[in-house]
């Protein structure tokens, strides 16, 4: 396990440190990196459900626990409405912070339902997590 974290914390620095290059604001730098954990995490359950690695029950509950982790601290990285140029939140999460918070819960809600007790169960499952990522960000993230 502690060789599954170690992997987890030196992809996404690396990740991390090249993804947002430029950014200035510490708190929309902190915004990005959570959910630029997020995204990592889900692929790699992504991958594991569209067998580009191979289903390993505890990397996925483990990138599951992170997704989660993450998802419980955004209500707080998001409660200031910190600007940079490179930021990709809407202002639309603070002129209706009640209805992000509601998108984040039940994103939240829809993770916690992932079964990953086989690569069946979580092909199954994995859909409606993904669906509630999406749902928040078409209401609250700048379209790429």
């Amino acid at each position: 396990m502690i060789r599954l974290t170690t992997y987890f914390a030196a992809l996404f620095l690396a990740t991390a440190l090249l993804a947002h290059q430029g950014v200035q604001n510490p708190g929309v730098m902190a915004r990005m990196n959570a959910m630029l954990a997020v995204g990592k995490s889900t692929d790699v359950l992504k991958d594991m459900a569209g067998a580009k690695r191979p289903f390993d029950t505890d990397i996925a509950r483990a990138a599951k626990v992170a997704i989660l982790d993450h998802l419980r601290q955004s209500e707080a990285l998001f409660q200031e409405p910190h600007t940079d140029p490179k930021t990709e939140a809407l202002p639309a999460i603070w002129e209706d912070f009640r209805g992000f918070k509601r998108a984040l819960r039940a994103s939240e809600k829809s993770v916690r339902k992932l079964d990953l007790n086989s690569l069946e169960t979580l092909r199954a499952t994995l859909p409606a997590a993904g669906q509630g990522c999406s749902d928040c960000h078409k209401l609250y993230r700048l379209k790429k």
